[in-house]
């Protein structure tokens, strides 16, 4: 038996990126495509779609872990400078702890814009498909 929602979805993401479509050919060509699907496997997509969404949505939870875990590395280091800090013996000492942690905090940042990134493009994508299933005919 075949997967007729399966095979649509895919479809959709095929048309989705390819690439020299204009935008008008892309939304012809994926409207078409949705016309295939009968009205209950269309509303079953499209909840599909929809908890797709929040579960992309969710992916933010990941982004506020990484902040919040860069909040805690500034108040150890914090902490450390205060208690420790007239035990180090050079500035040099210091400084290559600094140079750690802002190593740490850029990775950091870099991982979490990514993720941003991935994040944004899958809700679009999701929301765009959503858009195409909702269109009244």
């Amino acid at each position: 038996m075949t997967d007729n929602i399966l095979e649509i979805k895919k479809e959709l993401k095929r048309v989705a990126k390819m690439r020299g479509l204009t935008r008008i050919q892309k939304y012809n060509m994926m409207i078409e495509t949705s016309k295939k699907l009968s009205e209950k496997e269309k509303k079953l997509l499209m909840k599909e779609y929809k908890r797709d969404y929040e579960s992309w949505d969710r992916v933010k939870d990941i982004t506020e872990l990484v902040t919040t875990f860069l909040t805690g590395v500034g108040l150890v280091v914090t902490v450390f400078g205060i208690f420790f800090g007239n035990k180090l013996t050079t500035f040099e000492q210091f400084k290559s702890i600094l140079v750690m942690v802002g190593i740490v905090s850029v990775i950091a940042i870099m991982g979490i814009s990514g993720i941003q990134s991935w994040r944004s493009n899958n809700l679009n994508r999701i929301q765009y498909f959503l858009d195409i299933l909702e269109e009244k005919e």
